[in-house]
């Protein structure tokens, strides 16, 4: 294991996911549209999101000088993220639901798929988060795909892969997502727990 793969914690989720392995052409020439072309919009739902977190802290600042126009504000972005949410629900077809459980960290993913995949394949993976709707679109090596009869029948094999190409941002926004849904976990443990007598 590398010393990134140590750095990000991993997390069982449920996001809404499409994927497809890619020939080595394919791959070139979606690398080479994603350089120099319009960003399309699962980059632009990222580059919203990482938006909205810088954001938050000068709208805190702003509620202290006036409350109306921070709230107004709030406001403006939340229309805009329901905006770009459709946006990408609707290009992509990625549902605006949890579709798969996954294994989840800013280093990789692992999911149970219907078919083998290749080991050593490219993969696309676009990825919704919830209940952020963050959506992330990545490019993945598959590191193993091994039959895991335990699982669901209908999608026996187990497939584990490598993020190889994710932009940074979209790296950020995904370690976010994974310490907050940590922190949720620990919540719900704790409030779990019986009261101490």
């Amino acid at each position: 294991m590398s010393e990134d793969r140590r750095r990000y914690f991993r997390i069982d989720d449920e996001v809404s996911m499409k994927y497809r392995c890619l020939t080595e052409s394919e791959f070139s020439q979606l690398l080479k549209e994603r350089q120099t072309g319009f960003p399309d919009k699962i980059a632009l739902s990222s580059a919203f999101s990482s938006t909205s977190h810088q954001m938050k802290h000068l709208v805190e600042t702003i509620r202290h000088r006036d409350a109306d126009l921070s709230v107004c504000l709030e406001h403006i972005n939340e229309k805009l993220d329901v905006l770009i949410r459709l946006l990408v629900a609707n290009e992509h077809g990625l549902p605006d639901h949890p579709s798969h459980s996954v294994s989840l960290s800013a280093s990789g993913i692992c999911f149970h798929a219907a078919d083998k995949l290749p080991e050593g394949s490219i993969l696309e993976i676009k990825l919704m988060m919830f209940p952020s709707f963050i959506s992330i679109l990545t490019y993945g090596t598959i590191v193993h795909c091994q039959r895991d009869d335990n699982g669901d029948p209908e999608y026996p094999y187990k497939v584990s892969a490598d993020f190889s190409h994710i932009q940074e941002e979209d790296r950020e926004l995904m370690v976010k997502h994974v310490l907050q849904k940590q922190a949720q976990i620990l919540r719900e443990a704790n409030q779990s727990l019986p009261d101490p007598e």
